[in-house]
Formats: structure tokens, sequence, C-alpha cells
């Protein structure tokens, strides 16, 4: 009796160790940038054209950071339900739209992002809260004919932090370093000439 009463006992922690979370989903709603990264500047006064790629050139395409989950902070992979190069991709295009570019297929013109890195996680530190920290390197390429352009533009940010779970602050610090980024790509006069 005593070694069923073990075998039960044994079945039911691997029952639970296997309910713990091995993935933290981002909820799309919280992805809003904090209020001093959410600036949106029309990128040019009359409607671009352009086709717009990206390439996610990051080693781990399956995740955006780590978080930290339950009563024992377990580092826990940042996933989207879509996939992360895919959400990236809808991120970009969406951005770059609402700044005043029309992306097709069939333009011309194009403009390709690379991100080489992003990442957000958490920072837990003594006499600061739990905070959240973000880190984003992109390079873009854009062509038109045969003229050819290159921009490198990159961000850091860490949330100001508090009482709560720094978890709860991985995607408004996601979605500001992304905003950020690309405020940068707009205020680059360079590529604001190539691309009228």
């Amino acid at each position: 009796m005593g070694r069923i009463k073990l075998i039960v006992c044994f079945m039911s922690l691997v029952l639970l160790s296997s309910c713990a979370h091995k993935n933290y989903v981002l909820e799309k709603e919280k992805v809003v940038p904090f209020k001093e990264f959410s600036k949106v500047t029309n990128f040019v006064d009359t409607p671009q054209i352009l086709s717009l790629q990206l390439v996610d050139a990051r080693e781990n395409k399956d995740m955006l950071g780590m978080a930290k989950t339950g009563v024992s902070y377990t580092s826990t992979p940042l996933i989207t339900p879509e996939g992360a190069s895919v959400y990236l991709k809808a991120y970009f295009e969406n951005a770059l739209t609402q700044r005043g570019l029309e992306i097709t297929d069939l333009a011309e013109s194009e403009l390709e992002i690379v991100i080489n890195t992003l990442w957000v996680d958490e920072l837990q530190e003594k006499f600061k809260g739990e905070r959240a920290k973000c880190n984003v390197e992109i390079d873009v390429f854009a062509k038109k004919g045969l003229n050819s352009f290159k921009g490198s533009y990159w961000t850091k940010i860490t949330s100001a932090g508090g009482l709560g779970d720094g978890t709860d602050q991985l995607a408004p610090t996601l979605a500001s370093c992304l905003n950020e980024v690309v405020e940068k790509i707009v205020a680059d006069q360079k590529l604001v000439s190539f691309i009228k």
C-alpha cells in the first residue's frame, strides 16, 4: 500500500509540474506605449507607396523576451499567438501606415526592415521594485530604381518600476521600445528625402 501511495504522489507531482507555465503569451490590448513614448510623427506630407519586407535576423525568432512567472519567478518565454516574426511584420506595417506610408506588394519602391536585436525582460533590483527593460536594433534598407539607402536605428528603454509585478510592464515597455525606434526612422531626414 505504501508503494501505491508513493506512485500516486509521484504522478501528482508530474501532473502539477506539467501544468506550470511553458510560455507567457503577450496580450495585444496591453501592448500600448507609456505616455512619454507614445508620439506618432507623420512620415511625409503626401502618402508614399512602398512594399515592405521584414527580415527577423534574431537567433531566437520564436520569442520576444522572457517573463518571470510564478512565486519562484521562473524564466518563461514571452511569445505572441501568431508568432513573433508575423507579429513584428504586422506591427511595422501598421506603424508606418499610421505615419503616412502606403504599403502594398505592388510598389516599385521597396523598404526592408531587418531586426537584429529585439528583447524584453524583467529587472529585479533592490530598492527599485520590479521593472522591465527592452532593447531594439534594426537596419532599414530602401530601394528605388537603381538607388539605395541604408540606415541603422536602436533604442533601449527601462520602465519606471513600482510595487506591482514586473511582468505587467513587459507589454508597455515593448510597445514603447518599438514606437521609439519607428520614431527614429521617421526623424531620419536622409531616409525621408530618399523616399519622397
